[in-house]
């Protein structure tokens, strides 16, 4: 990917886009396609700031005008892109065609680009404007749209995709970005779930919506309380014939055995067949 600006630009307003300025972008696209017009209108700049979760106050407007300069200006070129069934290398040029008030109107190639059908997850919350987080939590979110798991070989690799620049990734990471992303995600009402055991360099990650049935479930959701189950009244067996299982000698009562009779009361029965 390669970032070309006109010639004419002063050397301060070359950069590269930040986190902030892809949500203004976003945002413009955004707009396009539910209007699906090239033409809208955008909220001031310290309105849009509000919207895009910004602080109040002078610096958050100024970066939204600046944000504003930036795609004024700024090309991108990508050595492998892919809309719809096209595939290959090509340049965008800046996505403000035309800027008047408060109405702007997207270049054509973008605004072909806000109306793809395919490609497009659905995100109904603001990104976050911190470019490291916003990278990791639409990288999870695009993955999650199709019920998988994003993965990475190595902390390294994974720094590399969102753009982090660290001496130590695997600590950044482990202690500073995906709390970070967490903690945005959970007032989003998302979940950022990471498989990363210390012992191992394989990080995966995806985003899943909390389930309303673990939040403080109310009455029609605490599950119910299972009935008794009903004991069928159990029948008095009648005991079982154990004639001649006992044999023994006692002297005081001579050669014989014991007997049980139909309420199971054990007799004893001399040689001679009478009871004793």
């Amino acid at each position: 990917m390669k970032l070309i600006f006109p010639d004419d630009v002063p050397r301060r307003r070359r950069r590269a886009p930040t986190g902030i300025d892809m949500a203004v972008l976003f945002r413009m696209l955004m707009l396009a396609r539910l209007n699906s017009s090239r033409t809208f209108d955008i909220d001031r700049p310290a309105t849009l700031a509000r919207k895009l979760g910004l602080r109040h106050g002078g610096t958050a407007s100024d970066s939204i005008s600046d944000a504003l300069d930036l795609w004024h200006d700024l090309s991108i070129y990508f050595n492998q892109f892919a809309v719809g069934s096209d595939k290959g290398p090509r340049q965008f040029p800046p996505p403000i065609y035309r800027e008047e008030g408060d109405s702007i109107t997207l270049h054509p190639d973008w605004f072909e680009l806000a109306m793809v059908e395919r490609g497009y997850g659905k995100i109904d919350w603001p990104v976050p404007t911190n470019s490291v987080i916003q990278n990791i939590v639409l990288y999870a979110s695009a993955f999650s749209y199709g019920a998988q798991t994003a993965e990475f070989r190595s902390p390294a690799s994974l720094a590399m995709k969102i753009g982090l620049n660290s001496e130590s990734p695997s600590a950044h990471l482990r202690n500073n970005v995906f709390p970070k992303a967490a903690e945005y995600l959970e007032r989003q009402g998302r979940t950022l779930e990471l498989d990363w055991p210390a012992n191992r360099k394989t990080i995966r990650f995806k985003v899943t919506k909390f389930s309303k049935r673990s939040e403080n479930p109310g009455p029609e959701q605490r599950p119910k309380k299972k009935a008794a189950r009903k004991t069928k009244p159990t029948k008095t067996k009648p005991a079982k014939d154990r004639s001649w299982n006992e044999f023994r000698y006692m002297p005081e009562q001579g050669s014989g055995h014991y007997e049980y009779d139909l309420q199971g009361n054990r007799i004893w029965v001399g040689e001679d067949g009478e009871d004793v």
